[in-house]
Parts: structure tokens; sequence; C-alpha cells
């Protein structure tokens, strides 16, 4: 049962770069518009997207969203750019009825869309690593 599980977990990360993990920085919850095999989203807690000296990956939040969650890893040298997706006012605040995220794009993946409400302080963080955000 337990080599099963090991299996199941290796099949769960869908784009894998070797990253330092032991220096993690910040981490964001939030959640995917599709989810496994493009099925269904992840919403708000489920999902988080955590910064690491040198790269960023996006998984489970937890113990129970990480039987449903896929793991994706990028170094920050491969992402082209983030872009900001949703709106707000000039105030700052939300817009009701409009998402607020970001998308990562890169060389050899799809653009990676990760929705969060605190976007303005991940694509901070973001730039400070060196992500060109738009």
């Amino acid at each position: 049962m337990l080599k099963v599980l090991e299996t199941y977990f290796e099949i769960m990360v869908v784009r894998d770069v070797e990253l330092d993990r032991r220096n993690r920085g910040p981490r964001y919850l939030g959640g995917l518009p599709t989810g496994w095999f493009g099925l269904s989203g992840f919403s708000y807690p489920l999902v988080a997207l955590s910064l690491y000296s040198d790269g960023i990956e996006i998984g489970p939040a937890g113990k129970v969203s990480r039987l449903m969650v896929p793991v994706w890893r990028a170094k920050y040298s491969e992402i082209e750019f983030v872009e900001r997706l949703g709106s707000s006012r000039d105030d700052g605040q939300v817009i009701r009825g409009f998402r607020r995220g970001i998308v990562i794009v890169g060389g050899d993946w799809k653009p990676k869309t990760f929705w969060c409400a605190s976007r303005d302080a991940l694509c901070s963080d973001l730039a400070r690593a060196g992500v060109v955000v738009t």
C-alpha cells in the first residue's frame, strides 16, 4: 500500500525542477482555475504558492488537499514574466465579482494561473526575486 501511495504522489508532480527547499520564503494561499487533467478547479484555501530562494512551487496547502492538488515547480530563471490578473479600485480595494491573481509565463509550459487575494504582495515578492511583473 505504501508503494502505491508513493507512486500516486510522484504522478501528482506535473512539473518538477530541483529547488532549494531549505530556504522557503513567503507562502500564499489561493486557487487554481483547472485541476487534475483540467477537470475542475481548486479554490482557496486548497492551494499554496511558496517562494523559495531559487524558484516557486504551486501545490497543496495541506494534508487533505495533497490527495487532489498537483505540484508544479519552476526556477525564477525559467520565468519570462508574471502578469497581474483582476481589477482593483485606485484605493486598492477589490471590485466585487472580480478575481485577483497572476499568470506565470515561461518557456516550456503553458501559462500557469494562480488566484490569490494577496496578489499585490505576491507580485512585490516576485519582483524582489528578480521576476519581471507586468
